[in-house]
C-alpha cells in the first residue's frame, strides 16, 4: 500500500467493494489497534437484482475486500465477514456488514496444549503455532531466545496465546488489515512511511493516568513522554505500526481510524514514540485453580515428568520437571517421601495465573480388580494400602497391620489380638550389636525340621540334630 503518499484526498467514488454487489456505499469505517483485529463496518445499498440473496451467499469465512482506485487499485482492507444484516425500507435494500481482518481466523477455536521444552526459543514456539495456518505471513521482532519456563495454552485461541507470548517482552501483535491471508507482526513493525506534507490537523494530549498505571505495575522505566499522544487527521493512508517523521520527531501509529465523511476518506491516527507502544504483561486467568490430568513418564528425586492429556505426544527428554506435592515435607528432608510410579495418573495443579508455578498433585487410581485376584483391594474403604508396582505392600485394616513382599515370599502381621507373625520362604536374620532378649510368660517354643543350634563366638554351644541327639559344646560344661 505505497500509493497516496502526497496527501491527496480519496473521494468515495474511488472506493470499491469486492464480495457484494453494491450500488453505492453509504458509510464505511475501519478501526485498527494493537492486539486487536481490524474491524470494518460498512453500509451500502444493494443492487435490485441481488436483494436478499447476499444473506444466503454469506457463508462461513466469506471474505470482503475494500479497495480504492487511483492510478492503480490499492487494497485498503481484506477480511472475514462476521455479521451481515439487510434492512428493507421503501423497497430500498440496505446492507450492513461487520468484518474483521484475516487474523480473526486465529481467534476462533479455543485450544489447550503444553510447551514443556524450556530450551525452545520464542521464534520456534511461534512457528510451531503458525504451522496450523499454511497460508499465512508473519514477522517476529522479539528476541529469539530460550523461553526458560513452562508454557501452557489453556482454553485460549492461538491469537490470545501469541498475545501473551509477545507481552512477555511488553510487545503486542500488529495485524495487517489489507493482507489477503493471515498477516501480522510480533512487536513494532520495522516499516517507515514518508509524510510529505505536515500541513495536517492534529492535537496533543498526555495520558498521565495510563502512564501511572503502566509505570507502577508493568514498566518501571516508563517515562511521561512515552504517553504523549499526537492525534492527527490526514488523507494519507498509513498502516498500524508505521514509523513517520512528524514535527521533527520519530512517531509510530498505534491506532488508526479510516472513515468516509462528506464523500471523502478521512484518516485519523494516534501517534506515540516507540516506547509508548509497549504493552502490559498479559496472563491467562482461566488457568487459576485448574488442574490437568496426565501420566508419569519419569521420576527423579521429588520431581516428575508428565505426559499431559491435552497433548497428543510428549517427548520424555524435553518434558518439564514438575515438583510433586507430598503430604508433609520440610527443608531438612524430614516428612513424607512417596513418589508415584511411571504410568501413574496424576493431576497438574495451577495455583496462580503464572503457569510456571504449576506442580503435580495426588496420583489418581485407575485400579480394577483383575480376574486372578481373590480380593478387591479397594472393596472396603476401612482397609488402607501402600503398594508398589514391585509387589511390596503394607495393609492397614481394622484387624491389624499386614506387610507383604512378593506375594508371600516374606510376610509380617501384627493383629489386634496381640499376635505377631513373621513368615519367610527363605531366611530370617535377627542381629544386635548388644543383647537380644526373648521372654515369655507361659511357654517358649523353638522347632525346626533339620536341627537347632545355639552357639557363641567363644566356642560354647548347644545343638539339637535331626537324629534326636543333644550335643553340648564348650571349654567347660556344667550340668546341674
Amino acid at each position: 500500500m505505497e500509493g497516496n503518499q502526497i496527501g491527496e484526498a480519496i473521494n468515495y467514488e474511488k472506493v470499491r467493494v469486492n464480495g457484494y454487489n453494491l450500488e453505492s456505499i453509504k458509510s464505511l469505517k475501519l478501526e485498527t489497534n494493537i492486539n486487536e483485529h481490524t474491524v470494518l463496518n460498512l453500509t451500502g445499498i444493494l443492487k435490485n437484482e441481488v436483494k436478499d440473496s447476499d444473506i444466503a451467499s454469506t457463508t462461513n469465512n466469506k471474505t470482503i475486500e475494500v479497495y480504492y482506485v487511483e492510478n492503480e487499485s490499492t487494497t485498503l482492507f481484506y477480511g472475514i465477514v462476521t455479521n451481515i444484516e439487510i434492512n428493507v425500507k421503501f423497497d430500498v435494500y440496505m446492507l450492513n456488514i461487520e468484518a474483521k481482518s484475516m487474523s480473526y481466523l486465529m481467534d476462533i477455536q479455543l485450544k489447550s496444549k503444553s510447551f514443556q521444552n524450556i530450551s525452545m526459543t520464542t521464534h520456534t514456539l511461534i512457528k510451531s503455532i503458525m504451522q496450523n495456518y499454511s497460508d499465512s505471513n508473519y514477522i517476529i521482532n522479539i528476541p529469539d531466545e530460550e523461553v526458560k519456563e513452562l508454557l501452557v495454552q489453556y482454553e485460549e485461541t492461538d491469537w490470545e496465546f501469541l498475545k501473551r507470548i509477545a507481552s512477555k517482552y511488553n510487545q503486542g501483535l500488529f495485524p495487517v488489515m489489507e493482507g489477503k491471508k493471515i498477516q501480522f507482526v510480533v512487536a513494532v513493525p520495522q516499516q517507515s512511511k514518508e509524510l510529505k506534507s505536515e500541513n495536517v490537523n492534529y492535537k496533543i494530549r498526555k495520558d498521565l493516568e495510563h502512564y501511572e498505571y503502566m509505570h507502577q505495575n508493568y514498566l518501571p522505566d516508563a517515562s511521561e513522554v512515552d504517553y504523549i499522544t499526537y492525534e492527527m487527521e490526514s488523507y494519507v493512508v498509513l498502516k498500524l505500526g508505521d514509523n513517520i517523521q512528524f514535527q521533527g520527531q520519530n512517531f509510530y501509529v498505534y491506532h488508526g481510524s479510516y472513515e468516509i465523511k462528506d464523500g471523502t476518506l478521512i484518516n485519523n491516527y494516534k501517534l506515540r514514540i516507540k516506547n509508548g507502544l509497549r504493552q502490559k504483561r498479559i496472563f491467562n486467568t482461566k488457568v487459576i485453580g485448574s488442574s490437568i490430568d496426565g501420566k508419569i513418564i519419569q521420576v527423579q528425586s521429588d520431581l516428575v515428568r508428565i505426559h499431559l492429556e491435552i497433548d497428543e505426544v510428549q517427548d520424555q527428554g524435553t518434558a518439564y520437571w514438575f515438583k510433586f506435592s507430598t503430604m508433609s515435607a520440610s527443608s531438612d528432608g524430614s516428612g513424607w517421601y512417596c513418589m508415584p510410579e511411571i504410568g501413574d495418573s496424576v493431576k497438574v495443579y495451577f495455583p496462580t495465573k503464572d503457569e510456571d508455578e504449576a506442580f503435580a498433585v495426588s496420583a489418581v487410581s485407575g485400579y480394577e480388580q483383575g480376574a486372578g485376584e481373590s480380593e478387591d483391594r479397594m472393596g472396603d474403604p476401612d482397609n488402607k494400602y501402600l503398594r508398589t508396582t514391585h509387589d511390596k505392600q503394607v495393609k492397614l485394616t481394622p484387624d491389624g497391620i499386614f506387610i507383604s513382599c512378593d506375594s508371600g515370599q516374606a510376610d509380617m502381621s501384627l493383629t489386634s489380638d496381640g499376635t505377631l507373625s513373621i513368615t519367610s520362604q527363605n531366611n530370617i536374620d535377627i542381629n544386635a550389636e548388644q543383647n537380644i532378649k526373648i521372654e515369655a510368660q507361659k511357654s517358649f517354643l523353638v522347632s525346626a525340621k533339620q536341627g537347632i543350634n545355639f552357639a557363641c563366638d567363644k566356642g560354647g554351644g548347644l545343638e539339637f540334630d535331626n537324629s534326636g541327639n543333644i550335643k553340648e559344646k564348650g571349654t567347660k560344661v556344667n550340668n546341674n
